[in-house]
């Protein structure tokens, strides 16, 4: 029986990577029965060997596919199928599968090829985020999923090629703060109707956060200690300063304006839609523990500590990126330029 399955999915991973359009639309439609199937109550699931060949045939099936607006619907149909399988368990070794078939392959991805690759793997994510969304953040749910990253695309040590962790970690808070602001789809494991999200709190917001936290400690590139300190430390702390923005603004446009409490109540009720909370302090509490680390090189302790101050500031509702007194600094070159001159 496992053999002629075997057969059965070398046959899928073959038509997958075919080269005629009608041959591969037709394996995907097949596959999402095939699942269902194979990761039923009294099924055995899938071997890792039988989703590594499922998986390679989905990665040459999207390698195949050069039409724009049928890459991004190929895209969809692979994330989409995330939602066959019967357990959380079984989802994440398809994903970790995929996961390691695109670094398998991702050196020889050409230039031309590698945008399409680069969105597979943030609609990835943000399926992730959306299945966890659909069960309100379960804390056990988020931990499983969570584990599952940090085994993978958020661990020094996997064996994942860096630039698929770069991109990860590029796409990181932009697919959470899109998930948890907006409304889940049909797909997502909600019977089918539209629902709203549930926004992040401060807590669980920090749990997302926090594998990046312990990176920073790792031994990593330069260029990935670069790009998370950019991508999610720096991001975090421009995300509080265009919101302490924004809110500047509209208390200067409600003194200058009569605002109705129709209005006022509309604009809170918005406002209380869209919130993506952080624990600015407790932030910079663990980037502090990290930092002072023995193992953490002075060059990156530096960087790391320079964060916290700006951490510290938005946890007392400062600006963390303060526009310098450019003319202090110019009183401050001529009097010092004065003085020499006089000496």
């Amino acid at each position: 029986m496992d053999e002629d399955m075997e057969e059965v999915e070398i046959v899928f991973a073959q038509r997958l990577a075919s080269g005629e359009p009608t041959a591969r639309q037709r394996a995907m439609k097949h596959l999402r029965t095939h699942i269902r199937e194979r990761t039923k109550t009294d099924a055995k699931g899938f071997s890792s060997v039988s989703l590594a060949r499922l998986c390679k045939g989905l990665h040459y099936a999207l390698w195949m596919q050069d039409k724009m607006t049928l890459q991004e619907e190929l895209a969809d149909e692979i994330c989409a199928l995330c939602n066959y399988f019967r357990t959380d368990e079984q989802l994440l070794e398809f994903v970790v599968a995929l996961f390691t078939t695109l670094s398998k392959e991702w050196p020889h991805i050409d230039r031309w090829r590698m945008d399409k690759f680069l969105m597979l793997v943030r609609r990835l994510v943000r399926t992730l985020f959306r299945r966890l969304s659909s069960h309100r953040w379960d804390s056990p749910l988020c931990d499983q999923f969570l584990q599952m990253f940090r085994s993978s695309l958020l661990s020094a040590n996997s064996p994942l090629c860096e630039s698929l962790k770069f991109h990860c970690a590029s796409v990181w808070l932009d697919e959470l703060d899109t998930v948890a602001t907006a409304k889940v789809t049909p797909n997502e494991g909600n019977a089918g109707k539209n629902c709203d999200a549930f926004p992040l709190d401060a807590q669980r917001s920090l749990d997302f956060v926090w594998p990046y936290v312990q990176l920073l400690q790792e031994q990593i590139s330069d260029s990935f200690f670069r790009t998370i300190c950019s991508d999610i430390f720096d991001a975090i702390l421009c995300d509080f300063e265009q919101r302490k923005a924004e809110k500047t603004d509209e208390n200067c446009d409600e003194k200058q304006q009569n605002v109705t409490e129709d209005e006022e109540e509309k604009k809170k009720t918005e406002e209380k839609s869209s919130s993506f909370e952080f624990d600015y302090k407790r932030i910079g509490e663990l980037l502090f523990e990290v930092g002072k680390q023995q193992k953490v090189p002075s060059r990156r302790r530096k960087r790391i500590y320079a964060l916290c101050k700006k951490f510290e500031c938005a946890a007392q509702g400062d600006d963390p990126f303060p526009v310098p007194n450019l003319e202090g600094v110019k009183m401050r070159k001529k009097k010092r330029r004065r003085k020499n001159s006089s000496s």
